[in-house]
């Protein structure tokens, strides 16, 4: 039986004048069964021919009075093909064209499950987490208790222990590991590159990442028994940079150039290969890459007032206005490009956490969309093989990912906000039991 739902669907968006084209497209991507769309379209399209039957005769039986009256009034006669019963019979069939046997629009292919096969790796540690590709090879930090943390590497061999590594701080510069770690828990943080430490002269070193296959790091002075030190700069190729600033924090490299988000007078703003970027907007932060492209959040409003609302800036481009988005600023993943086209997570109170792509909202159908503690909420948006990675979150911890629409990774008892690509496969960390595992999904043809 076809779905309800689905019929209702068609004839509302048929109404607000979608083709059947664009309506079949739509839902084939949502992951709908080609058949039962086709069947669904049908039978709207059944019915609207139906309710148009008694129309249709009406106007027959009055072209054919008026016709009469012409011929009765001018003199003229007509002549009649008699029946057997030499009586006019109006035929009971619908004035219509019979409907066609075959789909009112051409079958595509159904869109098919990708089936997955997964390898877990770093089982034979306490913990593994903070994946990422070096050289096409996988390379992630481990530990085998609470004060021994290392890099085990794509040949097995593991590095120097330390007594932590800074949470995501592990990246590929140059194709070697390069991290910010703390030897003792006394000790100052450092940055380590291919094993080696290449910086500990400051009280504070964090935000670690490559730009141009160069460190670069916000350093911090002053920080002696304080939780906030009292300077701030960023260091890359030798140079402190961002001292004229108030502070400096989301570093990243888009294009071979370093970009920031700096704070002066109580305003932020984006700073991008030495340009001031956002300074029309009140607030302006959480540069993010996207294919080379640059995207950031903005308000127009002071931070602090509740009812701040924030939208996307890409390509000069505006987003997600008309979403209340409180809290926007806060997440790090929130824009990715597919085939061209963008998605971008929006929230407000009413709807909760959305996707938006392609011009639809995404993600209810999983769950998302849903506020309240303990419901499903999205949390982080990536790309993978030109596909939409969503992970949802049950209260505190990822549960699961949604990959290409479909959700993987519910047989682990948590799902890890590390999310990436590794020589094609997917790549996110997963609890397993007592212990945390990195997973590899490859695609099976």
């Amino acid at each position: 039986m076809v779905n309800q739902q689905l019929i209702d669907y068609i004839k509302s968006e048929e109404a607000q004048g979608y083709t059947v084209k664009q309506l079949y497209d739509y839902l084939i991507k949502q992951g709908y069964d080609s058949k039962e769309v086709n069947e669904a379209i049908n039978l709207v399209n059944k019915r609207q021919a139906k309710s148009a039957k008694p129309v249709v005769i009406i106007l027959v039986v009055l072209i054919m009075i008026i016709g009469a009256s012409y011929f009765l009034f001018s003199g003229k006669t007509i002549g009649v093909v008699p029946t057997n019963n030499n009586q006019l019979v109006l035929s009971e069939e619908p004035a219509v064209e019979p409907e066609p046997e075959e789909p009112i629009i051409p079958l595509q292919e159904e869109k098919k499950e990708v089936t997955l096969e997964y390898e877990e790796v770093g089982s034979e540690y306490m913990d593994a987490f903070y994946p990422i590709e070096a050289n096409g090879e996988l390379i992630y930090a481990a530990r085998t208790d609470n004060e021994n943390n290392f890099i085990v590497y794509s040949d097995g061999h593991t590095g120097e222990s330390y007594y932590k590594i800074l949470p995501f701080s592990l990246v590929s510069i140059g194709g070697k590991a390069a991290f910010i770690a703390q030897k003792e828990l006394s000790s100052n943080t450092v940055v380590v590159l291919d094993e080696q430490v290449i910086e500990a002269g400051y009280d504070r070193v964090s935000d670690l990442v490559n730009v141009n296959e160069k460190p670069a790091y916000k350093a911090g002075v002053g920080c002696a028994g304080k939780f906030i030190c009292d300077e701030y700069f960023i260091v890359y190729d030798g140079q402190e940079i961002g001292k004229e600033y108030d502070s400096v924090s989301d570093l990243t490299g888009i294009n071979g150039k370093l970009a920031y988000t700096a704070k002066k007078d109580n305003k932020t703003f984006i700073v991008y290969g030495g340009r001031e970027l956002g300074k029309e907007y009140a607030h302006a932060s959480n540069i993010q890459d996207v294919n080379g492209k640059i995207a950031y959040v903005a308000t127009n409003k002071l931070e602090g007032d509740f009812d701040t609302r924030w939208f996307i800036v890409y390509e000069g481009r505006e987003l997600g206005k008309e979403y209340d988005n409180q809290g926007l600023h806060l997440f790090d993943n929130y824009i990715i490009e597919i085939d061209d086209k963008v998605a971008f997570m929006v929230m407000n109170k009413e709807k909760g956490r959305l996707i938006v792509y392609d011009g639809q909202e995404i993600g209810k159908e999983f769950g998302g969309g849903q506020l309240g503690e303990g419901q499903r909420r999205i949390s982080s948006l990536h790309e993978v093989n030109n596909k939409m990675v969503i992970v949802f979150s049950e209260g505190l911890l990822s549960r699961y990912i949604v990959y290409d629409g479909q959700e993987i990774g519910k047989e682990y008892t948590g799902i890890g906000s590390a999310i990436t690509e590794v020589d094609g496969k997917l790549v996110f960390t997963a609890k397993k039991g007592a212990n945390q595992v990195i997973v590899l999904a490859s695609e099976l043809p």
